[in-house]
């Protein structure tokens, strides 16, 4: 007498399997289930990297049109006599929008847009990408690109920009990742599945910027550590430390210590 075989019903599409042939142990599905999870996951994949793409090209080509500005501004920098000295460089796959002088030096340009201009003291650069294509950060560290133009638009016109040297950002680079043990800077990830790493600019060393237009660059001053007041109870305004209690300005001028 033959044992009846083990069967379950899948999840999926309610069809009886053998227990013992379930694609998947963890949620007992069948084969045709699981491959049709493998298909939506890697459609969605496929429609997210079709999403950051179309991104990726309206953002580059709205940086494109501020050419002449970027052309402008290099032109003062570098102290160049005519802008037909500087052509674009299309030769390398980059989000930057590149400009290249007679000389051969490449001036990697990337503008943010107004909703960014709180974070003028900063710059943002792509880290990493999902299939492991070698990302901007990358092409600079390996010693791609002379100077690196980063500005914020206003309405049509680039209103703050910051003109650095790459070739001092790299040695920084090295030294700083040799004294943390990590890459200096944050790592913020997208939605795309990219990361960007975020550098401020107070810390670079002196050479690094060679010019800028815009707000002073300043280190952040640390917040100032808050407490309530132990003898009245006021919140958050307690600055004075005395004999074991934090006291607001009102109770320790008048003596409120007990």
């Amino acid at each position: 007498m033959k044992h009846a075989t083990a069967t379950i019903p899948c999840p999926g599409c309610r069809r009886l399997i053998p227990a013992s042939r379930a694609a998947d142990r963890d949620f007992r599905v069948c084969v045709c289930c699981k491959l049709d999870a493998i298909e939506q996951r890697h459609a969605a994949a496929q429609t997210a990297a079709a999403r950051a793409h179309a991104a990726y090209e309206k953002d580059f080509e709205w940086q494109r049109q501020f050419a002449d500005a970027f052309g402008l501004i290099i032109l003062k920098v570098l102290k160049l006599v005519q802008a037909a000295d500087l052509k674009e460089d299309r030769e390398h796959n980059t989000d930057f929008f590149v400009l290249r002088t007679a000389e051969d030096r490449r001036i990697a340009c990337r503008l943010r847009r107004e909703t960014w201009l709180p974070y003028d003291g900063e710059i943002t650069i792509r880290e990493s990408r999902p299939k492991g294509v070698t990302t901007e950060l990358a092409k600079i560290l390996s010693g791609w690109g002379d100077f690196f133009l980063y500005g914020f638009a206003l309405a049509t016109a680039i209103a703050i920009w910051t003109f650095l040297d790459l070739a001092i950002l790299r040695l920084w680079w090295a030294n700083e990742s040799a004294r943390l043990g990590h890459a200096p800077g944050t790592s913020k990830l997208n939605d795309d599945g990219t990361t960007f790493r975020i550098l401020p600019l107070w810390p670079l060393p002196a050479g690094t910027i060679v010019a800028r237009q815009g707000p002073p660059i300043m280190e952040p001053i640390p917040p100032v550590e808050r407490h309530n007041c132990e003898a009245c109870g006021l919140i958050g305004r307690a600055y004075h430390f005395h004999d074991n209690r934090w006291l607001c300005g009102h109770c320790h001028n008048h003596g409120l210590c007990h």
